[in-house]
């Protein structure tokens, strides 16, 4: 609560050089929230973070570190531990090899490719970034028009821009996953009408043109089958709504996974060109 804030912030002031609570008398969504924060903040780099999560002890002296030997940097992310309840799960590499996302974290690999792999998936974990606040300024801030996602539209945003993500290989953050997040409410459902409602406008807006004939087809019926079985009543785990659902899911994630692998071998083609 507010009052709770308050109070940790007077017994806490000593910890900062400058404290700020900025509140709402409505809910605005994620992005408005973060734009509140941008305006307010002061510093040359920034960091967010929800409530749920929290920076490991040597974040900042890892992100410092790093920066300063990577003085291009002006956005950089890490890995982190994921919370489960209150036990820590210390290995992320099965996420990591599902998605080849080991291609994207290479700093080698050049911010055109990155730039496409953006339109398929996210292999940067939202809460792990630090980022100069003048290059959100630049791409005119989070996008209010997504309430649930701040963070695609704008890495989408800074990527599109010409911005290069750096990859500091150190877990700098405990990112919590619980039954409360936002991003796993009402475990009664398959899956949340919400958060296929922002990933439409995300695709609608921002990814839908790196799409072919074929992916868009796949994209836009995984869409229809989930408003459906929302509109029927049938977003719940029985057998028949999860063998819809997951059938196409793998249409479109297969599809994906395609497209990774291309722009991997592509980049890697290029690598060795350059080499010889």
């Amino acid at each position: 609560t507010v009052e709770i804030c308050k109070k940790w912030l007077e017994i806490n002031k000593e910890q900062f050089v400058r404290t700020e609570l900025i509140t709402v008398s409505e809910n605005t969504g994620i992005p408005a929230n973060c734009n509140r924060g941008i305006k307010a903040s002061k510093g040359e780099w920034v960091k967010f973070i929800a409530g749920d999560d929290y920076l490991h002890n040597n974040a900042i002296e890892n992100f410092v570190l790093f920066s300063n030997n990577n003085s291009d940097s002006c956005l950089v992310h890490s890995d982190y531990y994921r919370v489960k309840n209150q036990n820590v799960i210390e290995n992320n590499t099965d996420c990591k090899k599902e998605w080849r996302i080991n291609f994207f974290l290479d700093n080698n690999t050049t911010q055109s490719v990155q730039n496409k792999i953006l339109h398929y998936i996210c292999p940067v974990a939202a809460p792990t970034v630090f980022i100069k606040r003048n290059i959100i300024l630049n791409v005119g801030a989070f996008d209010e028009s997504i309430r649930l996602m701040e963070d695609m539209p704008m890495w989408l945003k800074l990527s599109n821009a010409g911005y290069k993500f750096y990859y500091l290989n150190k877990k700098t953050i405990y990112y919590r996953i619980h039954q409360n997040s936002a991003s796993n409410a009402d475990k009664k459902k398959l899956f949340n009408i919400n958060q296929t409602r922002s990933t439409k406008l995300l695709y609608d807006k921002y990814t839908k043109g790196a799409y072919s004939f074929k992916g868009k087809i796949y994209r836009m019926l995984f869409f229809k089958v989930q408003f459906l079985l929302e509109s029927i009543g049938l977003n719940s785990r029985n057998i028949v709504s999860i063998s819809i659902y997951e059938f196409f899911r793998r249409l479109v994630d297969n599809y994906k996974m395609k497209k990774i692998i291309e722009l991997e071998n592509e980049e890697s083609r290029h690598s060795f060109d350059a080499k010889g």
